[in-house]
Order: structure tokens, then C-alpha cells, then sequence
């Protein structure tokens, strides 16, 4: 069986793996790519012309900012696991302000 410290570096490693490799690629491609190629600001028959030639894409788009949502709120979870046995009441405070960035990841309107 494994030492706390050895479990606790283990588990800080994985979810600064998960920031780098999942959540920051998948973050930066749903914030860059669908505003740059679908939406045409003050033009509406250009954007939903653009929806409809890549429609694929878009709902990609889509379900990339629920996945992208989900693998930031498990890395949270983890986070705070790690700093649970320092301070319960500061990792709890720790993640209020990002409970309210995922929830507003999850709705469609910024």
C-alpha cells in the first residue's frame, strides 16, 4: 500500500495532466474555433448559412464545451481532494468561485 504523500503527488500529477492535455486544449478550441468560422457578427444569413454548411462541426462544438465543462469540474474535484487535508473550509471556498464559472460554462449565453 502506498504512502498519503506518494497518493497525494499521484493525484497532483493526474489533474495537472488533466488541465494540461484535456481541459486547456478543448477550453481554447471551443472558445476560438466556433466564434471564428460560424458566427459572422451583424450579419444573420451569413451565420446561419455558415450552421448549415457545417453542421457537424457546430454540434461538435457543442458537445466539446460539455465535455471541456465536465473534465474542469472532475479536475476541480480532485483540487480540492488535494486540499481538503490542509484546510477544509479554504478548499471549499477555493472552488465558489469556480463552481460559478462552470455553471456558466454550461449556459449558452456569456
Amino acid at each position: 500500500m502506498e504512502s498519503t504523500f506518494e497518493s497525494d503527488r499521484r493525484m497532483a500529477r493526474l489533474a495537472g495532466a488533466l488541465f494540461i492535455l484535456v481541459c486547456l486544449p478543448i477550453a481554447l478550441w471551443e472558445m476560438m474555433y466556433p466564434l471564428l468560422s460560424f458566427f459572422i457578427p451583424q450579419d444573420p444569413v451569413a451565420t446561419a448559412s455558415n450552421l448549415f454548411s457545417v453542421e457537424f462541426a457546430f454540434r461538435m462544438s457543442i458537445v466539446s464545451r460539455i465535455a471541456g465543462s465536465l473534465f474542469f469540474a472532475f479536475m476541480m474535484l480532485m483540487i480540492y481532494r488535494l486540499f481538503r487535508q490542509v484546510d477544509k473550509h479554504l478548499a471549499l471556498l477555493m472552488l465558489v468561485p469556480r463552481s460559478r464559472s462552470f455553471r456558466s460554462s454550461l449556459s449558452w449565453r456569456q
